[in-house]
Formats: C-alpha cells, structure tokens, sequence
C-alpha cells in the first residue's frame, strides 16, 4: 500500500508506519546490494582460491587457507538478512492495511471536515479576487480620468487584459468566466471530487466542474498573447 505524503503529515499513526516502511524499504535496498556484491566476490574468490592452491600443489605445498569459505560464511548471514527484510516489509505492510481500514471511517471524516474548512476558504479567497479588482477599477477610473478629464470609461473591462480573441470568431478570456470556472472548481472539491449536479442541463460547452477549468486553462492559453 502507498501512504501519500500529505495524509503521512495529517495522521500520526500513518507517519510512524510510513517512516518504518521507508526505513524497512532501505534495508532491503541495502541487503539486496550487499547480497549481489558477495555473490560475485564469492565466484571471485572461488577461482583465486583455485589459483593459489594450483600454485602451492606446483611449488609442493598442500592448500592454502580458503579466502571463498570466509566469503560464503557473509555470503549466508546476507542471504538471511535479505529474507529477514522481506517478512519484516511484507508484516509492516500488513500493520499499514490494517490500521487503514481500523482507521478509514474517523479518518474519512476528519478529512472532510478539512476539504469542507478548505473550500470554504477557497471561495472566499475566489470573492476576494473579485472585490479586489472591482476596487482597482475604481480606482483606475479615477486615476485615467485625473490623466484625461475626457477619459471616462470603466477602469477594468470584463475581457482581461493581455489575452485576445481567434480567428475563428473565439472570444477573449473574461473575468467573470474565470470566475465562474473557479467557483465550479470550490464546488467540485467540496463534493469530494464527483461533478456538481444541479438537476439542470449545462449552461457551458465544457460540462463537468473540473472539465470547466481544464477549458479554461486551456482557452487562457490560446489566448494569451504574450505580454
């Protein structure tokens, strides 16, 4: 089982297990490479061995003290510890499965009570955005008209600036659609991720909540003209 990040740091119990699976998974790593590393040493010293007693039999010497049997004794205690890290990871990530599941429901609900808290501040961050520019409307109004007493358009129109339309008769990116797309995005995270349904058929080409906003990243952009 694989613990993301953000519910590790949100659940204790999660954070200790997934730190002992780190550490166990880094065990295993480490035997793996240890094990690997002998076994070709072991091959190696077979045939120097070999060689050695090949030399002291042509100089009239008996064997010579085995280097492979000192190799194959580390060989076998690796050998173990590589299976001993196995179980140990194979039991941790039954530990994990287990205290998911006695956990799920209260855990579940935690975690909601947090996307509800989160979303909420989302859209009110969404409002701010737009009470913000409404405000530097204003005030760019005032201030163009200071520079021109002729000047008395709107500050801040609602197609942004810096993007434009398409040949094919596509309009600019608008504020109000960007918000709008937010606000189907606060929506969509608030039902947990399903698509908002409101009973009536959809208003936009670009149907769900998280469609919406894939679009409207998309037409951004397309429509961007680089400024």
């Amino acid at each position: 089982m694989i613990v993301p990040e953000t519910a590790a740091a949100r659940f204790v119990p999660l954070k200790k297990l997934k730190a002992k699976l780190d550490r166990l998974a880094a065990e295993q790593a480490g035997a793996y490479a240890r094990r690997k590393q002998l076994r070709a040493e072991h091959q190696q010293a077979i045939t120097a061995d070999r060689q050695r007693f090949a030399d002291a039999l042509a100089a009239g010497k008996g064997e010579p003290k085995r280097e492979a049997d000192a190799v194959a004794a580390e060989l076998e205690a690796q050998e173990r510890r590589a299976a001993a890290t196995d179980l140990a990871l194979s039991n941790a990530n039954d530990e994990l499965a287990k205290t998911v599941e006695q956990n799920r429901a209260a855990w579940r609900a935690e975690a909601r009570r947090q996307v509800d808290a989160d979303a909420h501040a989302y859209e009110q961050a969404i409002a701010a955005i737009e009470e913000r520019r409404a405000a530097l409307s204003v005030t760019l109004t005032v201030a163009n008209w200071l520079e021109d007493p002729h000047a008395l358009g709107d500050g801040l129109q609602d197609p942004l600036a810096g993007t434009h339309g398409t040949p094919d008769g596509t309009p600019r990116l608008g504020f109000s659609r960007v918000l709008d797309a937010l606000r189907a995005d606060a929506k969509y995270a608030a039902h947990g991720g399903d698509p908002v349904d409101s009973g009536e058929k959809p208003k936009s080409r670009h149907g769900s909540a998280a469609s919406k906003v894939r679009a409207l990243a998309g037409d951004f952009a397309s429509n961007w003209d680089g400024r």
